[in-house]
């Protein structure tokens, strides 16, 4: 059995290297060594290696055989895949979270959505991208299906990696305020169809603009 201090040796070298890699710190097609994960982490091999496994089982490391491991490049299909499937899936979240949620939910999804504003107006960008994940991590709770949250979960590290790469060429973070927006207030209204719509609408927005500069 794991102790503690090893379970949180790995989650710290986890969400290291999830940061690194979303943030496009470590770019794509970086290649990754244990030993030059253990000098800049100061973690030892086994939590190193327990962290990669989960970064390749999301999809944002790949192991190649006599290559070591690779951080995953962007590709356009790639892209096409993943909002092709994000777009159904978190429509259909919003479309139960507009049925499920409950008010007190759906306050707190408006101050999360109100500090994204001020992020917007200070240019932080890591306090932005802190509130956005709690913004789509709550409309996952309230859709009230844990099969539906699980896989939002899932995808979120690739969803951010590819905003960062969008992020970096365009810009852009106005438009994720205004189309949030959007959302709340299909939520608000407890409209199922627009709040579907408001977030298909965001995705397929993403989804296009990243293609387009790849």
């Amino acid at each position: 059995m794991k102790s503690k201090a090893h379970a949180s040796l790995t989650e710290k070298a986890y969400h290291t290297l999830v940061h690194k890699i979303v943030t496009l710190d470590l770019a794509p097609g970086s290649v990754l060594t244990e030993s030059r994960l253990m000098n800049e982490l100061k973690i030892g091999r086994t939590p190193i290696r327990e962290a990669v496994q989960r970064l390749i089982a999301e999809g944002l490391v790949k192991h190649l055989h006599h290559r070591g491991m690779l951080v995953e490049e962007i590709r356009a299909a790639d892209v096409q895949q993943l909002y092709e499937f994000r777009a159904e899936i978190e429509g259909y979240a919003a479309r139960l979270a507009a049925m499920r949620m409950t008010p007190a939910q759906v306050e707190e999804l408006q101050r999360i959505h109100a500090g994204m504003d001020r992020a917007l107006a200070e240019s932080d960008i890591e306090s932005f991208t802190t509130q956005d994940r709690q913004f789509h991590e709550l409309l996952g709770h309230g859709s009230q299906n844990g099969y539906v949250q699980s896989v939002l979960a899932n995808l979120y590290n690739l969803h951010l990696r590819l905003w960062y790469y969008l992020f970096q060429r365009r810009g852009g973070l106005q438009e994720t305020v205004h189309e949030h927006q959007e959302l709340i207030a299909a939520l608000v209204r407890r409209d199922p169809d627009g709040s579907e719509q408001a977030m298909k609408k965001y995705v397929s927005r993403l989804a296009r603009e990243i293609k387009g500069i790849l």
